[in-house]
This record gives structure tokens, C-alpha cells and sequence, in this order.
């Protein structure tokens, strides 16, 4: 599976759970942050919950030590990331 293989199927996940939880009628799920490998105290997911640029790029640190994206994948949207405005 290459990288685009495997976004596509967290997202396919993600919109399947997200449906799972509107037909059960359950509330968000709760996840911790991880910064500096450490968690804090977990946050609510909402759709409106914006991720800050330093959870974006520990996702995107383990996504590429887990060899699910390439080098050039990470030097993108690594790039990407940092560039964008602050939320």
C-alpha cells in the first residue's frame, strides 16, 4: 500500500466510525494530544476542533517512522504544514 493508499483509508475509517457514531447517536470520541512524548489530558474531537501544527507534525513524524509515507511525502507535507497559517 503506498501513501495515498493509506490516507485514503484512514479517511475511509474515520468517515465510517464518524457514521457509526451518528447512527448509534453516541458522543465524540475523546483522544489525547501527544507533545514532546508525552500526553496531556485528553481533547474533545469535534469537527470544529482545529489540530495545531505541532500534533500535525508528530502525525506526520510517525507516519514516516512507521514507513507508511516516503521521505519525499514527509519533506511535502511537512513543508505544507509549517507554511500554512497558525490556527
Amino acid at each position: 500500500m503506498n501513501a495515498n493508499e493509506a490516507i485514503a483509508a484512514a479517511e475511509n475509517r474515520k468517515v465510517h466510525l464518524k457514521n457509526q457514531l451518528n447512527l448509534k447517536k453516541c458522543s465524540s470520541p475523546i483522544t489525547p494530544q501527544a507533545t514532546d512524548n508525552k500526553v496531556s489530558e485528553p481533547t474533545l474531537i469535534t469537527s470544529s476542533t482545529p489540530q495545531s501544527k505541532e500534533f500535525k507534525l508528530a502525525e506526520l513524524k510517525r507516519l514516516y517512522n512507521s514507513d507508511l509515507i516516503s521521505k519525499e511525502i514527509y519533506d511535502e507535507r511537512q513543508k505544507l504544514i509549517l507554511d500554512s497559517p497558525s490556527q
